[in-house]
This record gives C-alpha cells, structure tokens and sequence, in this order.
C-alpha cells in the first residue's frame, strides 16, 4: 500500500495475488516466523533467569524495556518487508528511489 499508494482493499488483493502465486514460500515464512518468536522468547527468559529477575524488573519499566528491545523489534519489523522485497522490485520498500536524470551508477 505504501509503494503504491492504494487502497487497503487493492493492497488486500495484490497480498492474496501474491500468496496464491507462492504457496509453499508464505507457509516456510509463517513456520520460520514461529521459530524466530520463539527463539526470542527463549533468549527473553534466559535473560531473565540469567540475572536473577533483576532483568525482568528492569523490562516492565517502560523507558528501559522499549530501549531494550528496540533491536527485536525493529528485527521483526523489518523482517517482513525485507521477505517481501524478495518478489521484485515493485515489493522492495528499501530500495533507492531514482530521480530523473541523474545516474544511478556509482561515479568512478
């Protein structure tokens, strides 16, 4: 939606185009998703039990907890459209946007 300023419902429908394309790849995606959570969830707890709470008590505060896991979460984030950037260029929300008339080729 956001590539190609559209509706939610036209962003919907190229969404489901794009999954019914690639079956096999979305569902590795989901299943590794799972994984990746539950590997951070893992890591979550052994920080915790690692510092004896001291660690838990420290993430509940607000400030501390977002600093924290900041990193996660712009991981988890970027994660995804870093997937959808795999489908081609008009998927790719990272790429350098080109203006007219300048080169995109590196000046030696």
């Amino acid at each position: 939606m956001y590539l190609r300023s559209c509706t939610c419902t036209d962003g919907w429908r190229i969404l489901v185009l794009l999954l019914s394309a690639n079956p096999a790849r979305f569902i590795l995606y989901v299943l590794f998703q799972i994984v990746i959570g539950f590997v951070i969830l893992l890591l979550g707890i052994g920080f915790v039990l690692c510092t004896c709470c001291v660690g838990g008590l420290l993430l509940i505060i607000p400030y501390i907890g977002s600093v924290v896991r900041l990193p996660v979460t712009v991981f988890l984030r970027s994660y995804s459209l870093l997937y959808l950037a795999q489908y081609g260029p008009e998927f790719d929300v990272f790429r350098a946007e080109e203006t007219p008339g300048t080169d995109p080729s590196p000046a030696a």
